[in-house]
């Protein structure tokens, strides 16, 4: 590992360390990357320059980029991937607010103070964007970015909020999950854990799986908060859990991915990945991306936690999942330099340094 890997792992370690005192320590700051989104032919990404960008998927050339060159303006940085719905770009950005752009040509539609940074991406479900800035949740109206309700939970919200069923479910650094009404934002539920909750919830099968820093991820009935299931890692779990078919895959700091049956718990497997996991991995085709802090993409087999292929070492960390799609994984590394590799064999096609583009 060279220097510049060392420093950016013992810089995430102190922050985790950070996060478990925060309680006592007042609130901690998220570390900035950006991750991308892929739709047709465009590539989207956010950058540590405080603009968003829109490339050719194929190619890497730029299209359109946010504010425009000519403009001197910049968003401070921008942590959450875009999310693209109905032809418009959302993304929140570290100074508080949210943006909406059309994503054809990057001009902006609207923008929402939200009080707060803005850590995670947005979910957009019939109309309505939900995110989460500073210790708080909210729902705005997608077309105008008008507010609907806010929730304070007095504590930091770092994860992507899930929605399912009428229901928000979003975790929080106070160690709670918390089940919310969609259209009201009133609290349905609230569950504590063992450990603060840095990412996003995700539900599967009427099941909300989350991850806490008490080394663990727990299986919650949507509805009723009962406990269904708990799976143990060998350290702090900050990705959101990814649930493909019946196996649950865990990523957890102590390097390793985990590999559990859904219904009995049962071990299936880990994988080494010789660095921090930051990032829920990518399943696609049979295949899991899995990136780590150490700048590493492996490409494995799905059922077995082979790999498939020889790692990608990107020389800095990836803190974002990848994205799958056109017969390509893209990945953002350390939020400044975009890489296009081929997704059976993991040979680079294209790299882009973001802060190089005009």
């Amino acid at each position: 590992m060279n220097a510049f890997k060392a420093r950016i792992g013992l810089a995430l370690v102190a922050l985790v360390l950070l996060v478990a005192l925060s309680g006592c320590m007042g609130t901690p700051a998220a570390p900035v990357w950006s991750s991308v989104d892929v739709v047709g032919s465009k590539l989207f990404t956010g950058s540590q320059t405080g603009r968003v960008y829109a490339l050719d998927a194929a190619t890497g050339s730029k299209t359109w980029q946010y504010p425009a060159a000519e403009e001197k303006k910049s968003l401070v940085g921008t942590s959450p991937a875009p999310v693209i719905v109905n032809d418009v770009l959302y993304i929140g950005a570290l100074d508080s607010y949210v943006y909406a752009l059309d994503a054809n040509t990057g001009l902006q539609r609207w923008a929402f103070a939200a009080g707060g940074r803005i850590y995670a991406e947005a979910t957009v479900v019939d109309g309505k964007l939900y995110a989460a800035a500073g210790d708080k949740v909210f729902a705005l109206d997608a077309s105008n970015g008008a507010q609907q309700w806010e929730f304070v939970a007095n504590q930091p919200i770092w994860g992507r909020p899930a929605v399912s069923q009428g229901k928000v479910y979003v975790g929080s650094l106070n160690h709670k999950l918390y089940c919310l009404d969609a259209a009201t934002g009133q609290t349905q539920w609230e569950h504590e854990t063992g450990g603060a909750i840095a990412g996003g919830p995700v539900v599967a099968g009427g099941v909300v799986y989350v991850g806490s820093f008490d080394n663990k991820v727990y299986a919650l009935d949507a509805n009723d908060k009962s406990v269904r299931r708990e799976f143990t890692t060998g350290h702090w779990v900050w990705a959101s859990p990814l649930v493909v078919s019946d196996t649950l895959y865990v990523a957890s700091l102590d390097k390793k991915l985990y590999a559990f049956d859904v219904t009995s718990g049962a071990p299936r497997g880990t994988f080494d990945a010789k660095g921090m996991i930051r990032a829920t991995p990518t399943y696609a085709d049979g295949l899991l991306y899995v990136a780590t802090e150490s700048g590493t993409l492996w490409v494995l087999d799905a059922a077995t936690l082979q790999a498939k292929a020889p790692p990608f070492e990107a020389g800095k960390p990836i803190l974002g999942s990848a994205v799958v799609a056109n017969g390509l994984v893209y990945v953002s590394a350390y939020g400044d330099t975009v890489y296009a590799l081929d997704a059976q064999t993991g040979a680079q096609r294209w790299n882009v340094a973001l802060a190089k583009l005009k």
